[in-house]
């Protein structure tokens, strides 16, 4: 390198890193002012409405940042420059060689973590939208795998055929970081699919043909479609990173094929970890799918650069000044692709928090979200609704309101609570399982201390506890405050498997958990929990538990399962009961009993019981009606052979 050229590499280092600082103090400063006025205003319940001059700020701010990358990439390859200049005639084959390896590792480590962020955040958004981990997991499994068979099939064809697999692969990563901005939002928008006038036309198109197919097959269908474009797209990364990587490695292609795998999984397994334990509970599931966006466009622009400054080092010199034309428009092009993508990018990344409300108002049309929030376990939401009163979701799916607290939480605890108190001597030790809006937890603790005495609740996510505390008021009217009370943050299975060890023993136990719709929560419905239960319970116990729907028109399949498995267990007394909820139509529960029958009892037993609390549903005269069950139910019931267990949670097909 001459000395000239020596100098003026020297200059532009130095005003790089110059640039450098000012664009790093500028980003500062635009954040700071943004974050000043665009927030989530949690005090009034809403998200403040941004005025068109911040929105302009924050556009912006993300060609700051876009600048800054790019420039970080400039800088580097000028220093790579600085030793290696193609003006030297110092490139040899070997280092452009180099410069390839180099290259391709970054795209190949980018893309596979990139990869798994997407796999496990669109695994976590199917299993809340279509409910059970089974269904999710074939679905997204079978959509991916299906997509990179076909990507890596066909587009590893076409990058035999291209002149410049190398733009190949950069319109692959920009293509699928486009994708990232839009794959979250657009799989929550599915939960809508019925009332598309789409869905009502492909069912009749299929009952055309003498197919019937319900909205839930074109729901999986919907959910297929939007998983396999981006499987595609990236089931062609690797075969053209291979074809790319052969080409300086002629007749070593397993040595080729064996290290783009292995750097492509290392890059997986760092996005699967990092995903699941990391970045979905403490940013959300968009901005997840959005740092998997960014690791896209970082191998984009690895591509990009390598492109601009390394791509004609292959061709003699004598050819590099013919096309000079064509060569900067192709230049001029690339440049303003990565700027209007990554700016658009930028843009959905510093608005992932509004997004998230924005597609979480969108499910709950018309009503105000006071509380969305992502705990390490599960999606919380809490809404006001103009009906109901305040409603708290778990997972997208109602748990409880205002209206429906009082029938649900006296019918799941005052039968057996009632059965247990008029023939005890003694206060009752009680431990809930679930019950996190603490809801039950207010019903029992109307009780007296000499009648009910430590209440301990099992649940294994504080955070449900802590949105309850704060939102849900007149369901728990304080109640946690009771000097009673006692939480225990813990899987309650696990729970309940420590208790046993250590020899403890409850009076009355009782199962308040999401329904059964998924292999995880089955569990809690199993044959196995309840014997465990069984053991649990003090030698006249009780265990009380809710049991899904068990509505005429709302279908009974899952209490049916309920039903006969609390048959199939150790307890020798077994009582099913429902109850009118107005979130949910009419509801199942049980009773499973070691020594005393519910309906055993007299109605002044009852009254005596009951007579120093307040209860709104439940009376000595109600207490008898719950447990008369329609004929067909009980016809239902005795026709099922199916028994949920563990190994086989038959109760996710039927629920």
């Amino acid at each position: 390198m001459n000395t000239v050229s020596g100098l003026q590499l020297t200059i532009t280092l130095r005003l790089g890193e110059t640039v450098t600082k000012s664009y790093s103090s500028l980003i500062l400063i635009w954040y700071l002012l943004c974050k000043l006025v665009l927030f989530v205003d949690k005090e009034k319940d809403r998200i403040q409405i941004r005025p068109i001059i911040f929105n302009v700020s924050y556009l912006i701010l993300s060609y700051l940042i876009l600048s800054y990358l790019i420039l970080s990439y400039l800088i580097l390859v000028l220093l790579y420059l600085r030793d290696y200049h193609p003006a030297n005639k110092a490139m040899t084959a070997d280092r452009h060689h180099t410069a390839v390896f180099i290259v391709i590792t970054i795209t190949l480590l980018s893309t596979g973590a990139a990869a798994m962020i997407y796999e496990v955040v669109l695994l976590r958004e199917f299993t809340l939208l279509l409910g059970s981990s089974f269904y999710s997991g074939s679905i997204v499994l079978a959509s991916i795998m299906g997509g990179l068979a076909i990507g890596s099939l066909t587009i590893g064809k076409l990058s035999d055929r291209t002149k410049n697999p190398f733009l190949l692969l950069f319109v692959l990563e920009m293509l699928i970081a486009l994708i990232a901005l839009i794959i979250v939002p657009a799989t929550r928008r599915l939960a809508l699919y019925d009332t598309w006038t789409l869905t009502d036309g492909i069912i009749y198109a299929f009952e055309f043909i003498k197919l019937t197919p319900t909205s839930w097959h074109i729901l999986l269908f919907y959910s297929s479609c939007i998983l396999l474009l981006p499987a595609v797209l990236m089931g062609g990364e690797l075969p053209v990173a291979i074809n790319i990587l052969s080409k300086t490695k002629t007749g070593r292609i397993g040595e080729v094929s064996g290290y783009s795998y292995f750097v492509d999984t290392l890059g997986g397994i760092i996005g699967a970890i990092s995903a699941g334990l990391i970045m979905i509970p403490l940013f959300g599931a968009i901005t997840t799918a959005h740092t998997g966006g960014i690791l896209n466009t970082i191998g984009a622009v690895s591509v990009a650069l390598f492109m601009i400054l390394f791509r004609n080092s292959e061709i003699p010199i004598t050819t590099q000044t013919e096309r000079p034309r064509k060569n900067r428009v192709i230049l001029a092009a690339i440049i303003i692709t990565l700027i209007f993508f990554l700016s658009l990018f930028a843009m959905g990344y510093y608005k992932a928090e509004q997004l998230e409300y924005t597609t979480v108002g969108d499910l709950y049309r018309g009503q105000v979200v006071l509380e969305r929030t992502q705990s390490r376990y599960q999606s919380i939401t809490v809404i006001d609704h103009d009906v109901l009163g305040r409603v708290l979701f778990l997972d997208g799916r109602v748990q409880i309101s205002e209206s429906d607290d009082e029938p649900y939480s006296e019918a799941l605890v005052l039968p057996a609570a009632v059965t247990l108190l008029n023939n005890a001597a003694h206060k009752l030790d009680v431990i809930i399982i679930g019950g996190g809006d603490l809801g039950v937890l207010e019903v029992l603790t109307r009780f007296p201390d000499d009648k009910i005495g430590n209440i301990t609740l099992v649940d294994l996510d504080p955070e449900v506890i802590e949105i309850a505390k704060q939102y849900l008021v007149s369901i728990h009217n304080d109640s946690w405050k009771d000097h009673r009370y006692k939480y225990v943050a813990m899987d309650g299975r696990k729970y309940i498997g420590e208790a046993l060890r250590d020899s403890k023993k409850y009076d009355l136990v009782i199962l308040d958990l999401p329904d059964p719709n998924n292999d995880l929560l089955a569990t809690f419905y199993s044959l196995e929990l309840y014997n465990d239960v069984y053991s649990l319970l003090a030698e006249e116990g009780i265990m009380a538990t809710q049991a899904t729907q068990a509505d005429w028109a709302l279908d009974a399949d899952g209490y049916v399962v309920i039903a006969n498995t609390l048959r199939q267990s150790q307890f020798p007394i077994v009582r099913l009961y429902t109850q009118y909820i107005p979130s949910f139509g009419q509801w199942g529960f049980a009773i499973a009993s070691k020594h005393y029958d519910p309906l055993q009892l007299s109605e002044t037993e009852i009254a005596a019981v009951i007579a120093e609390i307040e209860t709104n549903t439940y009376s000595e005269a109600t207490h008898f009606s719950l447990f008369a069950l329609p004929p067909w139910l009980l016809k239902d019931i005795e026709n099922t052979h199916l028994i949920n267990t563990i190994d086989k949670p038959v109760i996710i097909r039927e629920y």
